[in-house]
């Protein structure tokens, strides 16, 4: 039917294609006994641990399910695998035949199972029905239409749960926004940095990506639509060594030394850098992501988006210069997108003209209106602070309000950080003896309401202490 060999090694190296093999094709029906066993082996990995194994790893496995059986039977068949290296084009080919093959397989089995007899017997055609809408979804993931009766979406949670980290949060790495949103946001999520020009968007989206892909060694997919690959290049190095930035934007190879260590961790496979010079859709965006998916097995668990102005809805009609639609169809369609491919979203949107005064920076601020915030699942306001604190020119405060969350309470909440952006660097430290106003009553000398915004670095307990 198809190489298996080529098709097992193939799955060790494309995650994608390995979780969904997962739940369309099963072990016993590979022709080689031998290739059953390594193939569930891999699968039960995936379905512990969200990706799969490498050779080594699985050797390993394999081993410890079974010494005798390993060394009698598997041992050389995984040191033929180890020995092949097809190339893309044939790992491609191999896993197009085994989708076709399990596409029948599957079929097969549907049809033959007691269940679906006597559903056919009793002529049960609502039942047949579901049936098959149900072999079908293991295929056809492209509708965002879904209809399950009480039953089946229950099983589809704890299916879909099983191939999922368990952690389902994930963590931007700025503690203060990780506790505002109860220890991270989930995924199919979308994340919005709401702040005026100049105030830090794309700096504060550069550390969210690199801390998502170095601490919480996540697959991140940054794509600026502003910034020119380069620009954005540079401050990737300069978050990752810690050098100036201007150091570097004279001569990059000041940063160069010590890098091997970044690479051993993996976070250049988790890391991917993209530039887009022009207005672009969701449509346009996915289509590059299943280009990428399909040459080389790379999926991102969190898209960072700098930033969401520069795009536009994916149907035709909308008009720029109305922008509470123009936007607000632009943030469904974000919002559809990270529903559709299982992925966090965090993007930044623009204040209109009174943000660039206001010392605290509201939803109200928005550009237009407020149509694009109502479609995120947080909203995070950003301001500079240069009030107070470290007289040093390149150092001073980023002042963050969270201003929407769908699933938490911490509503109005505030802190300013210290930061240094001439190193793209944000840190947990909050600003010494700053008070943040949490609310206001009227323009004026009326009473206004205070909270001690200080806090230790290492402190977790955001909504105690604030």
């Amino acid at each position: 039917m198809f190489d298996e060999q080529i098709f097992i090694k193939s799955l060790t190296v494309r995650p994608e294609d390995a979780k969904s093999f997962c739940e369309s094709f099963k072990p016993e029906w590979l022709e080689d006994s031998r290739l059953q066993v390594v193939l569930q082996g891999l699968f039960d990995f995936v379905k512990k641990f969200n990706r799969p194994p490498d050779l080594a790893t699985l050797r390993k496995c394999l081993e410890d399910s079974d010494k005798i059986a390993y060394e009698n039977r598997l041992k050389p068949l995984c040191d033929d695998l180890e020995a092949l290296d097809p190339e893309i084009s044939m790992m491609l080919y191999v896993i197009d035949k085994a989708k076709q093959v399990s596409i029948i397989r599957s079929l097969q089995a549907m049809i033959g199972s007691p269940g679906f007899q006597k559903l056919e017997e009793n002529f049960e055609g609502a039942e047949v029905l579901q049936y098959v809408s149900k072999w079908m979804n293991q295929f056809i993931g492209l509708t965002e239409d879904k209809t399950y009766d009480l039953k089946t979406a229950f099983q589809t949670l704890l299916t879909d749960r099983g191939y999922q980290d368990e952690d389902q949060r994930i963590q931007c790495g700025i503690e203060a926004l990780d506790g505002w949103c109860g220890g991270g946001l989930r995924r199919k999520n979308l994340a919005i940095i709401l702040a005026p020009t100049g105030a830090g968007k794309s700096a504060t989206l550069t550390v969210i990506a690199h801390k998502i892909a170095a601490a919480e060694q996540k697959n991140v997919w940054f794509i600026s639509n502003e910034l020119p690959i380069n620009e954005v290049s540079e401050r990737f190095l300069s978050r990752v060594t810690g050098r100036d930035l201007t150091q570097i934007m004279d001569n990059p190879s000041v940063a160069y030394k010590g890098l091997k260590r970044y690479w051993d961790s993996g976070l250049d496979k988790r890391l991917m850098l993209t530039e887009i010079n022009r207005e672009c859709s969701t449509d346009e965006i996915e289509a590059e992501m299943e280009k990428t998916i399909s040459l080389t097995g790379w999926k991102p668990d969190v898209i960072v988006l700098d930033f969401m102005e520069r795009m536009k809805p994916n149907l035709s009609g909308y008009k720029r210069d109305q922008s509470w639609e123009f936007m607000g169809a632009t943030a469904r369609d974000l919002v559809r997108f990270a529903k559709r491919k299982n992925v966090l979203i965090w993007t930044a949107a623009q204040t209109n003209r009174g943000g660039l005064s206001a010392t605290k920076i509201k939803m109200e601020h928005a550009q237009g209106a407020t149509k694009h915030l109502q479609e995120a699942a947080a909203v995070i306001t950003l301001n500079q602070d240069n009030s107070g604190g470290d007289n040093e020119e390149k150092k001073f405060g980023m002042h963050f309000t969270v201003e929407k969350l769908r699933h938490s309470r911490n509503h109005g909440q505030e802190v300013t950080l210290e930061c240094d952006l001439s190193k793209m660097s944000i840190s947990n430290v909050v600003r010494p003896k700053a008070e943040v106003p949490i609310s206001s009553r009227g323009d004026g000398g009326e009473e206004k309401e205070y909270v001690d915004a200080r806090m230790t670095k290492k402190s977790r307990k955001w909504k105690d202490k604030l």
